[in-house]
């Protein structure tokens, strides 16, 4: 990416993580959000 857009990955990771940390009450933090199980607890046919 540096060479591309002039920009360092490694530097944006960090600053995210350091927000992420802010909201958090820590120094560096890391965002997750949950997923549904996919096609989990179906009780009738998916296909024909």
């Amino acid at each position: 990416m540096k060479d591309e857009a002039n920009t360092d990955v490694l530097e944006l990771i960090g600053t995210q993580a350091k927000f992420r940390g802010l909201a958090a009450g820590c120094a560096y933090a890391e965002g997750f959000c949950r997923l549904g199980g996919y096609q989990r607890g179906l009780a009738g046919r998916v296909l024909p």
